[in-house]
């Protein structure tokens, strides 16, 4: 593809696009439900473009050799849940305090998804055909 943003594309199936900076989470959430609002007042369909990056490999054997360290760098320093953090300490919406109790709430509630998901029954064989469109 010879256009520098995918969102480009969308005017060829005479829809809009957008491309959005993905590490920003007040960028897309905003761009998400302008999207969404469109989609439901029936203009139809919206293409996003979030751009960000993909900080591991695309396995846990994946090295990431072809990333150079510099990027990755660059990149971590751009996270959007640091970036949203000092989002809300600049607005003074929470305190230093504040975001380690959010953290260790999100935390705790991950843990406990885990372990959910660890004393789930395994998928049986008839499970393969559930909600699955034919």
């Amino acid at each position: 593809m010879r256009l520098k943003q995918i969102a480009d594309r969308a005017a060829s199936y005479g829809i809009r696009g957008q491309t959005v900076d993905g590490n920003d989470v007040l960028a897309v959430y905003q761009a998400a439900r302008a999207a969404v609002a469109e989609c439901r007042s029936g203009l139809g369909p919206v293409l996003l473009e979030l751009l960000t990056y993909r900080r591991t490999g695309h396995s846990r054997r994946d090295a990431c050799h072809y990333q150079p360290s510099e990027e990755r760098e660059e990149w971590s320093r751009r996270d959007p849940i640091e970036r949203f953090a000092q989002v809300l300490i600049d607005r003074r919406l929470v305190d230093q305090a504040g975001l380690e109790q959010i953290r260790t709430r999100v935390q705790d509630r991950f843990q406990a998804t885990v372990e959910t998901a660890r004393t789930e029954p395994l998928p049986t064989l008839d499970d393969l055909t559930t909600d699955v469109l034919s």
